[in-house]
């Protein structure tokens, strides 16, 4: 499924304005217009270049008046260069290019490492256990945060498609992790054939066990790879609360760039806790975009707007027994979590 960027701003734009003044129309039929022609874009020339097309300009926007007319309008408003590259394209359809770009080569390596036979070996090294959490994943289970997948620990293009560095991994901590290495995702990497025990046992009841990666651990006690978010930063006097899902949704979108993004983040993260989304849900609702849409992972805001959308995918389909216990699971340790929370806030 196609789709580009399609700001409000568009309808009341001084561009569009001039576009229907030349072309004689309104504007609502100006923007429709200009929303035909990028989807045409997107399917035939997804780079914006429509030299190789120019005679198809006004039938991929759906004109039916003279060609040349409206390719000039395009060009005199601002929409057009003059070498036929649509104007600013990147900055609309950038993100969609690169997902698909990026589709391709998972596709690719996919069958790569299928072929081979070293998907194969992996599975049996790993024993079906995921390396960042040891739980045991659900090959079949395409929408939910306990499903497998190949991970690479070294992300691509740096890491190589080797034996040493694809892991089994559930989704979940696979977009946790994104495109960092784990060091810098602040996971361990875990032994080959390293179990879990229950999600109670993770919380830190039992102390028999391998301990699980920092996000999934005791949130009470400090992170050895990082600093400790209960903890004030050097040369900040000011007490620091913290806030586990706010160290989640950076760790998968990464830290905001400036103040103004970050006062964003923080309205995206307000909004997830008004749906009552948990630190560990919300992995889970990010895989099942990702699952449901494709690409690698979507925008800040757009698991935020779309909760119920993602929980209700991830719910469907028939579930087997094991499957609907580890949800159960995921309810007790968000619970659990939560109280956490509360003891370390002051």
């Amino acid at each position: 499924m196609a789709w580009i960027e399609s700001h409000q701003e568009l309808a009341n734009h001084p561009k569009t304005g001039r576009l229907a003044h030349y072309l004689g129309i309104g504007k609502p039929q100006a923007v429709g217009h200009l929303h035909f022609l990028w989807w045409y874009a997107l399917s035939y020339a997804e780079d914006g270049d429509l030299s190789d097309l120019s005679d198809l300009i006004a039938y991929g926007a759906s004109w039916d008046g003279d060609e040349e007319v409206f390719v000039a309008a395009l060009i005199k408003s601002g929409f057009l260069d003059e070498d036929y590259q649509l104007h600013d394209w990147m900055d609309y359809a950038g993100k969609l290019v690169e997902r698909r770009e990026q589709d391709r080569e998972r596709k690719r390596r996919s069958r790569v490492l299928h072929k081979s036979g070293l998907a194969k070996r992996i599975k049996e090294r790993d024993q079906g256990l995921c390396r960042y959490c040891g739980i045991e994943v659900n090959w079949r289970d395409k929408r939910g945060g306990r499903g497998g997948v190949y991970e690479h620990v070294v992300p691509f293009p740096e890491g190589d498609e080797s034996y040493d560095n694809i892991v089994v991994s559930c989704k979940r901590c696979n977009v946790q992790k994104g495109n960092r290495t784990p060091e810098e995702a602040g996971m361990a990497l875990l032994l080959p054939g390293t179990k879990s025990g229950s999600m109670r046992n993770q919380t830190g009841t039992k102390s028999d066990l391998q301990p699980a990666p920092q996000s999934f651990a005791n949130p009470t006690q400090p992170n050895p790879t990082g600093p400790n978010p209960t903890q004030p930063e050097e040369g900040d006097k000011s007490p620091r609360k913290r806030d586990e899902l706010w160290e989640v949704f950076i760790q998968i979108h990464g830290e905001p760039a400036s103040k103004s993004e970050r006062g964003k983040f923080n309205k995206i993260v307000a909004q997830l806790r008004e749906a009552q989304v948990t630190p560990v849900e919300y992995p889970s609702l990010v895989a099942a975009y990702v699952s449901k849409y494709g690409g690698s992972q979507p925008a800040a805001a757009t698991v935020a707007n779309r909760v119920g959308e993602m929980r209700n995918y991830a719910a469907k389909g028939p579930m087997q027994a094991p499957d609907a216990d580890r949800l159960r699971q995921d309810r007790e340790w968000a619970a659990v979590l939560e109280a956490h929370e509360q003891e370390a806030l002051p």
